[in-house]
């Protein structure tokens, strides 16, 4: 893995001089494993669950660690780990308690037995050597309500009423004061210097969510209840947890234990639209009283497809009365071939074809559905919040990044740069569960994605994909997939230009009763694996 970091080389001393002679690149590997398993019990007629995670990570490469005392949370000394691992079991029973019965509020109460502290039940990582300890279990006791509140309003145009619906769930929890031990906090890096974790548990979540409903008119309104019902506009938010404990003593916005907050949108005037937003509320972490509240955007993401049948237009106009053609229930048998997605056969065949730049090559063949158009758009932005200056703090944007592997080759620096720019998302730094590692400083990114497949012909298809890099000014991908109908054979064009600059165009023509008769014609600048 081409992560930056301290250790990615090593380097030897010449025996004469003691001069450093020589360099060499450090494997760097990660390994996660995970199992869950689920135990549901009966008593009494009553469920009885009892759920057992069991994890492991290993990291097999330098870290760099600020280590701490336990008691004052002074940093003793700075240590460089050569790995660095963490087996952490965590048991969770859960009690279903009898429901009060029907209700307006929908009161539910809960029994469950928790862990003291947010962290696994057992642990273990390099600061034990390997040895599991284990922190403490305390009853939690709760109340929660759900009530759903109606308003009604009158409708108008094509609209026979306006239903506005508000939902709010409000959950109070208490749990008496336990304590977690000083080894269970050294394995995990921690300290109880300002920390909230020996306190006794006074919670009040609250959360809500909006539906703006409207009923369409119609002709006959002897049945008004089967009137056709939209979504104007649904609009979720996170729910926020507030510790009345944690509040005494500090600022207000100390008892906020939710990290994160956003919400959603979508509504059916605009189908395939959905739009979220999220916030990194606090500065540090909530379990200590360092953390500073200060909301930070994060992420936004919105989608947004459209087709012959399904876009704003079509909508209105069917709002209004209008008629508006539907979609075809079924491919007329000329335009079937053209239609129909390439068997597995043939698809396994034309994924092993090289592409420049990326191993998904079989994904350029899929062909599209082709009942009209249709287009899909997306737009995210990715901004994770900057750590605190100082400390132990790792740029991981692409140069550095790329740095790693490409050393002084300017061209696959170059390549490797344009690579981590298209795909900025796909991967995340591998850190370590333990408090006082290496914190990343990860660039925003921006993209916008288009994917737009049409008829050219009855037997023409065509699909063009392509992803644009908002924040260096420049696409990073184009593909574009062409396929014709020719009877009872099949001829799918491929061109794929891949982030960094490399290109492939492939032929295929094969029949379509015995995929094996085929001809290929494949042309890359760079083959599939070698970059």
């Amino acid at each position: 893995m081409d992560q930056p970091g301290p250790g990615a080389f090593t380097f030897s001393l010449d025996p004469v001089t003691g001069l450093r002679d020589s360099a060499q690149s450090t494997s760097r590997n990660s390994a996660n494993v995970s199992m869950d398993i689920g135990m549901p019990l009966q008593i009494f007629g009553r469920d009885f669950r009892n759920t057992f995670r069991i994890t492991q990570q290993r990291q097999n490469f330098p870290q760099q660690f600020n280590i701490v005392d336990v008691q004052t949370g002074a940093v003793t000394e700075t240590r460089v780990f050569a790995a660095t691992y963490q087996t952490a079991i965590d048991w969770t029973p859960d009690f279903t308690v009898p429901s009060l019965g029907h209700n307006k509020f929908n009161l539910s109460p809960s029994i469950s037995l928790q862990n003291v502290d947010p962290g696994p039940f057992w642990v273990a990582s390099e600061r034990t050597n390997g040895r599991l300890v284990h922190q403490s279990k305390r009853p939690a006791f709760g109340i929660g309500a759900t009530p759903t509140l109606y308003a009604r309003f009158p409708g108008f145009g094509p609209w026979s009423a306006i239903r506005h619906s508000i939902t709010p769930s409000l959950t109070y929890s208490w749990a008496p004061r336990r304590d977690v031990s000083d080894e269970y906090l050294l394995a995990l890096g921690r300290t109880r210097h300002g920390s909230f974790t020996n306190l006794q548990q006074n919670n009040l979540t609250f959360g809500l969510n909006q539906l703006f409903q409207a009923k369409l008119r119609q002709k006959n309104d002897s049945n008004p209840d089967a009137a056709k019902k939209i979504d104007l506009l649904s609009l979720n938010f996170t729910p926020l947890t507030y510790d009345f404990e944690r509040a005494k003593g500090h600022t207000a916005t100390a008892g906020f234990t939710t990290e994160t907050w956003g919400y959603s949108l979508r509504s059916d005037l605009l189908p395939g639209f959905d739009f979220s937003s999220n916030y990194s509320l606090f500065l540090g972490s909530t379990l200590s009283d360092t953390a500073e509240f200060k909301p930070y955007l994060t992420n936004i993401a919105a989608s947004f497809r459209i087709s012959r049948d399904q876009n704003p237009f079509a909508a209105l106009t069917r709002l209004f009365g209008r008629a508006v053609p539907e979609a075809q229930a079924s491919p007329s048998p000329g335009t079937d071939q053209v239609r129909q997605r390439p068997d597995s056969t043939q698809l396994s065949m034309i994924a092993a074809q090289p592409v420049a730049g990326s191993s998904r090559a079989g994904d350029r063949f899929i062909v599209p559905p082709t009942e009209g158009w249709r287009a899909s758009f997306s737009f995210t932005r990715s901004s994770p919040r900057p750590p605190k200056p100082g400390g132990n703090v790792i740029d991981f944007d692409p140069v550095a990044r790329c740095s790693q592997v490409a050393g002084a080759n300017a061209f696959l620096l170059d390549a490797c740069v344009q690579q981590q720019r298209a795909f900025p998302t796909n991967d995340t730094p591998v850190t370590s569960g333990t408090a006082g590692g290496p914190v990343y400083r990860i660039p925003p990114t921006t993209s916008i994605n288009a994917d737009i497949a049409f008829n050219l012909t009855p037997r023409w298809a065509t699909h063009w994909t392509t992803t644009y890099d908002v924040q260096t000014h420049q696409f990073a991908s184009q593909i574009v997939q062409l396929q014709r109908d020719l009877h009872d054979w099949r001829a799918l064009f491929g061109f794929t230009q891949s982030p960094n600059g490399n290109f492939a165009f492939t032929f295929t023509i094969s029949l379509k009763a015995e995929p094996d008769i085929k001809f290929d014609y494949n042309r890359a600048t760079v083959r599939s694996g070698s970059f």
